[in-house]
């Protein structure tokens, strides 16, 4: 399956000089705040593509790229960037609704369950009536998936405005 993401270059050398990239979430500035989110996220697609046990944390993708998308406007804006076009074997690959899982995320640390229902406006797995193209989450880039890598640096983002 093609995928597109957006990384930094540590990563690109990482995949290149070490053959695998797998992320480390815990290492990200936001994941103090979305802890609970993520590993509830983690523990779903888990039971749907094994987890391998190098694995820290999820790497988002985009199968189709929405319209509006321009790799050259994604990443962190006024640094360099990679853009790869990546062939992932398709059980690897689990599409996220990008919406429901915004919901997810608005929702836990308000509420007292453990586990939002995977149905309705919570089924992060259900991309049948998504407004825009899902996303996916896969929990390794290995070299040869990597196509294509375009460096670039970002000068505004997409959700500039």
């Amino acid at each position: 399956m093609v995928l597109y993401t957006t990384q930094s270059p540590e990563v690109y050398r990482i995949i290149q000089e070490d053959g695998t990239y797998f992320c480390d979430i815990r290492k990200s500035q936001v994941f103090d705040l979305f802890e609970r989110s993520y590993n509830w996220l983690e523990g779903k697609v888990g039971e749907r593509v094994r987890r391998p046990a190098a694995a820290k944390g999820l790497i988002w993708a985009y199968h189709t790229l929405p319209e509006w998308f321009d790799y050259r406007y994604s990443g962190e804006i006024g640094k360099q960037n990679v853009f790869m076009r990546l062939e992932v074997p398709d059980e690897q690959v689990t599409f996220i609704e990008a919406m429901k899982w915004q919901n997810v995320v608005d929702c836990f640390g308000l509420e007292e369950a453990e586990d939002f229902a995977a149905e309705g406006e919570y089924d992060v797995f259900d991309t049948s009536d998504a407004e825009v193209p899902p996303e996916v989450v896969i929990w390794q880039i290995s070299r040869e998936y990597v196509k294509e890598a375009i460096f670039y640096i970002c000068e505004e983002s997409h959700y500039d405005d």
